[in-house]
């Protein structure tokens, strides 16, 4: 090609680059995966391009700036036409309602975290309740006392994003189940039977790992830090209370966590619940 006709009737690639307030490397990059070819390449190996990569070029750019993606401009480019573009226009409107759906679940959800995260509702530690709940729908996940630390934690994990799967939740509220039996007795370590979870809304399908927990009397205790280093007092005060209250226990101990590591590195910072079912002897 000789310099005339580069000169009159082709852009080099600096030159269309400019125009449309792009790089050169990014020309280089659509030559590279065939979106947009040069029209001639000069004997020193200059890139240079016609009228026609110039119309190409101004769509390309046009869809860019939509976000468009490059494999749909470039299957749009290769058989275009108004039907085409229309159906361009839509799977792109379509993409973005999606975008704001999930971007307006997770502003609900970091609401209502922020909400909890400033909640000023004072707890007061230490110290048995008695509540009466309703029937409660819980997530649980079995735990064997053969299950070594590792297997607990994959366990706990699984546990949570089968729980919270594509929940947006920052705070996940997961416990532990303890026997009765155990809770009971003095020793360092009460084995979990199981981890749980609350769940909100009754699943379409309900699965084996659905557990209802009974409407009753319950007693509760918020302490602060973790179970392990408080065990020994809460078996005492719930013993002296049920005692005093004529009380005894049905069923599992529940522990849940309130708040963790999501807000304090310290552990004695943490703020737990231990709840039982309880009735009159």
């Amino acid at each position: 090609m000789s310099n005339n006709n580069s000169d009159n009737a082709y852009f080099t690639a600096g030159e269309l680059a400019n125009l449309f307030n792009i790089s050169k490397q990014t020309l280089l990059y659509y030559d590279k995966i065939d979106l947009l070819k040069p029209g001639c390449i000069c004997e020193k190996g200059y890139r240079h391009y016609s009228i026609q990569q110039y119309l190409d070029l101004e769509i390309i750019v046009n869809l860019r700036s939509f976000n468009i993606s490059i494999p749909a401009i470039k299957a749009y480019l290769e058989k275009r036409s108004k039907s085409d573009f229309i159906n361009l226009v839509a799977i792109k409107k379509k993409e973005c309602f999606e975008i704001i759906k999930e971007n307006e679940a997770i502003i609900k959800s970091l609401e209502t975290i922020n909400d909890i995260a400033k909640s000023d509702k004072p707890l007061v530690f230490d110290k048995p309740l008695l509540t009466v709940q309703d029937e409660r729908l819980m997530r649980v996940t079995p735990v064997s006392e053969k299950d070594s630390g590792k297997d607990r934690i994959i366990l706990f994990t699984k546990h949570s994003q089968n729980t919270f799967h594509n929940k947006k939740s920052l705070e996940r509220h997961v416990g532990w189940i303890i026997s009765q039996n155990d809770l009971f007795v003095e020793h360092n370590a009460h084995p979990t039977k199981a981890y749980f979870s609350f769940v909100l809304n009754t699943p379409k399908h309900k699965s084996n790992s659905m557990v209802t927990i009974p409407a009753g009397m319950y007693l509760e205790i918020y302490f602060k830090g973790t179970y392990y280093k408080n065990f020994s007092k809460l078996v005492n005060l719930i013993s002296k209370f049920m005692e005093l209250n004529e009380l005894e226990p049905i069923g599992d101990i529940y522990i849940l966590t309130m708040e963790n590591h999501l807000f304090y590195k310290d552990t004695d910072e943490y703020i737990n619940k231990i709840f039982l079912n309880v009735k009159k002897k």
